[in-house]
């Protein structure tokens, strides 16, 4: 973890059971309040059906809803305004990091993702 971003990575860069059992548990559990009820948004990945999960959201508290099939794009508001802002900013600044240096690679990309993340 460096300033407050957290990387993981499959061989195949997908996110799969094991990576989101370890964010759950260990980003995400850590930054609710779990005296309160919270909720968990998800869409229909696989990834987000792993029974462990779900039994350790109970036990603390969260309840996981899942988005209906073919309804994410409609409702999850931040894919259609503000990441589609922060995708064309993140090209904008892979495109002028090009220019200056050969093309970034995935360390080069959390580097300039502050930038693009401001002007979004």
């Amino acid at each position: 973890e460096t300033n407050g971003i957290s990387v993981c990575v499959s061989e195949n860069g997908w996110i799969d059971r094991e990576i989101k059992a370890q964010w759950f548990s260990k980003i995400f559990l850590k930054s609710i309040d779990k005296s309160k009820k919270n909720v968990l948004l998800v869409d229909g990945h696989s990834s987000n059906y792993n029974a462990d999960l779900v039994n350790e959201a109970k036990e603390n508290n969260v309840t996981v809803i899942s988005f209906p099939p073919n309804s994410t794009h409609l409702l999850q508001p931040l894919d259609c305004n503000f990441f589609r802002l922060l995708k064309d900013s993140l090209r904008h600044e892979i495109a002028y990091f090009s220019q200056k240096k050969s093309k970034p690679d995935q360390w080069d990309i959390l580097n300039i993702l502050p930038d693009a993340w401001h002007m979004a």
